[in-house]
């Protein structure tokens, strides 16, 4: 421990070498980056227990690595005035690290680190420097940090039985500084301590795309799926919440390639209900979907109505709406074998429609409008547009007391689009169609016996002239 009574300057420095167990992917932490030169170290807080910071070091400084670095590619200073005899230091990173520990600019090295977590000696009111290298490859380095003065807790590996608790670490079967094994399938239920509902809250997260984490919203199995997880994001966006107080894991691991697994955080909150006017738990909407009741627009029966055009609406998504029409249904498009957003509108007299999305998330996107339900018998497709950024329906002509049905959908892959939807009048085309005689014009549209909707007839033979 030091005794000096003077104040002192440490230096962590952190470069990137080995992916150890804490260092895959960031999750959504306060954004602080070191200072560009050791004069200029940016300020960091020690708290009581880990408060995570991100951090990106994209330049150099110059100075030189730690004993436990490779080299130095890019680098950055912080500082921080230690409240207690041992410090404690958590990092984790998106490429390879190191952490090392000086008493000063150019100083005494006191520690260096590659693992994500460690502590040492300090002297509380005196001052330390942090020294951030990254040591490999191209581009900038970025990662997590946090100083803190009490240890994280052991934590709950899986595997160690179901566990009932609302403040604790949990981690894969490895634990939190080892890969977890091959060959593994263990299924494990984490439960509130506090008659609530428990939350996951994943720090990093890192397993072979042929291994699986399954989470349920439950006590089993049998539960709604949440999702199933592998590769490097974190699971869900980063939180997985329960809807009932439980949520149950099941990891599957293959024969072959170990990972570090993934390190998260269990908390705990309120149980989300359907009139609690906030989207939470299962639910696709505020309040709708899921163990709720339907949100409009999922269904025809459940249709979001238009009362009047122009009509516009930003920031839309078919996803969480259900796959509930297909290629099989009215329009046999393959654009509709995705989730369905589903509209009405019902013109109180004749009319002429221009239908546009815009920001559209996928050039898979499909936009329909039918005289009825695509799986009603004698439902007629009355205009489809397919691909592309800005799929369009153009002049279209609606009949005064029809209710109409417009979709949004995608192809199986990717399955959701997000959207924006305008919906516009337009100078109605009233068209000519073949047998009904000459035409002289320069603006109209033409059709063959059956007109805009109907086939037309066997056995014609029609003569007629189009002129200026």
């Amino acid at each position: 421990m030091l005794v000096n009574a003077t104040r002192h300057a440490f230096y962590i420095r952190v470069a990137f070498i080995v992916c150890f167990k804490l260092g895959f992917i960031i999750g959504s932490f306060s954004q602080i980056n070191p200072g560009a030169t050791c004069g200029g170290a940016t300020s960091l807080t020690v708290n009581s227990t880990c408060t995570n910071n991100s951090f990106t070091v994209s330049s150099t400084t110059g100075d030189p690595a730690s004993s436990c670095a490779a080299g130095l590619k890019k680098d950055g200073y912080y500082t921080f005035t230690a409240t207690s005899s041992t410090t404690y230091i958590d990092w984790s990173y998106s490429k390879s690290m190191a952490v090392a520990i000086f008493d000063a600019c150019s100083g005494t090295e006191l520690a260096c680190n590659t693992t994500g977590t460690f502590s040492f000696a300090t002297t509380a009111t005196s001052s330390y420097l942090v020294h951030v290298i990254h040591d490999a490859g191209g581009g900038s380095g970025s990662g997590n940090i946090c100083i803190y003065e009490s240890p994280t807790p052991s934590g709950h590996n899986l595997g160690d039985g179901d566990h009932n608790s609302c403040v604790d670490s949990i981690f894969d079967p490895g634990g939190p500084t080892g890969d977890y094994a091959s060959s593994t399938d263990i299924t494990e239920t984490y439960c509130s301590d506090a008659g609530s509902c428990i939350s996951v809250d994943f720090r990093a997260f890192h397993i072979e795309s042929w291994d699986d984490l399954f989470i349920y919203d439950g006590t089993s199995t049998a539960d709604p799926l949440i999702g199933n997880y592998a590769g490097t994001g974190l699971p869900n966006g980063g939180t997985v919440e329960s809807s009932s107080g439980c949520l149950t894991f099941r990891f599957v691991s293959d024969g072959s390639v170990e990972y570090a697994g993934w390190s998260a955080a269990l908390s705990c909150s309120p149980c989300p209900t359907c009139s609690d006017g906030i989207q939470n738990g299962l639910e696709n909407g505020v309040d709708c979907g899921g163990p709720c009741t339907p949100c409009p627009g999922s269904t025809c029966a459940t249709a979001n109505t238009i009362s009047t055009i122009p009509y516009t609406a930003t920031s839309q998504s078919t996803s969480g709406f259900g796959d509930n029409y297909s290629s099989t249904d009215a329009c046999g498009s393959s654009y509709m074998n995705g989730d369905d957003y589903v509209m009405t509108y019902t013109p109180p007299f004749d009319t002429c429609v221009d239908i546009t999305l815009s920001n559209v998330s996928s050039s898979w996107a499909g936009l329909f409008l039918l005289d009825g339900c695509p799986d009603a018998g004698g439902t007629n497709c009355v205009a489809e547009a397919e691909g592309g950024t800005a799929p369009e329906i153009s002049r279209i002509s609606l009949i005064s007391g029809t209710t109409y049905y417009i979709i949004v959908s995608t192809s199986p892959s990717p399955q959701t689009v997000d959207f924006d939807i305008a919906i516009t009048g337009c100078l109605p085309v009233v068209g000519h169609t073949i047998g009904s005689g000459d035409l002289n014009t320069c603006l109209d549209t033409v059709y063959d016996s059956g007109g805009k909707h109907l086939d037309y007839t066997n056995n014609e033979d029609r003569t007629e002239t189009y002129c200026s």
